[in-house]
């Protein structure tokens, strides 16, 4: 029998905690990014995702967190004239309070994706997330299309779409991220991982 038991993010009183805290209603729409800026975390392909959206005449900003290649991000940033869209915020010791509460939707670029622990972050603050589909990244996995979030194929011409889906459409990120929210507090909260372990031990 083959198993596989998805990490516990949170207990299941702190998603209802951080579900209530959570008060995405900035305008205007921002995504936001957690994790090392590196090429194959995908950064550089939401910078000139947002840089699509402004030809098109929509506004939106975007926070990236994290330490990495600020050097290269930041000369593509000027080079794209987005700068007043684009906040490098660098490393931030709690997320939830710094980042997710002050964004209405969140951002999962990488090529290669283990688990996806910001992926489960942002859901569990009632994000919807946007998540790039490879065959080598468990994206995929956490993200059920269309319904707890959504997911792209391609650059970051296809990522700008599923971006102006949701900022054309704040009601339907809002709806995608409640039910992420209620989908992450029933599959990777800390009981539930404790349980399925012990299944599993007793099992063999």
């Amino acid at each position: 029998q083959k198993w596989v038991v998805y990490n516990g993010v949170m207990n299941k009183n702190s998603f209802d905690f951080w579900k209530r805290n959570n008060k995405a209603i900035n305008q205007p729409f921002t995504f936001c990014m957690v994790g090392l800026i590196t090429s194959g975390k995908g950064q550089h392909e939401a910078i000139k995702a947002l840089a699509i959206l402004k030809e098109q005449g929509i506004y939106a900003q975007l926070m990236i967190a994290g330490k990495g290649d600020i050097e290269s991000i930041s000369l593509l940033i000027r080079k794209l004239d987005v700068s007043e869209q684009v906040t490098l915020l660098g490393h931030i010791a709690d997320p939830f309070r710094e980042v997710y509460a002050n964004a209405n939707a969140c951002l999962m670029c990488s090529q290669h994706e283990a688990f996806g622990r910001v992926t489960i972050e942002a859901m569990a603050c009632s994000l919807p997330v946007i998540g790039k589909k490879t065959n080598y990244s468990g994206t995929v996995e956490l993200i059920q299309d269309g319904n707890t979030g959504l997911l792209y194929e391609g650059d970051e011409k296809a990522l700008a779409e599923k971006m102006k889906e949701l900022v054309s459409n704040p009601a339907k990120g809002e709806k995608l991220g409640e039910q992420a929210w209620l989908y992450a507090k029933e599959h990777f909260n800390r009981e539930q991982y404790v349980n399925r372990i012990y299944d599993l031990l007793m099992s063999i």
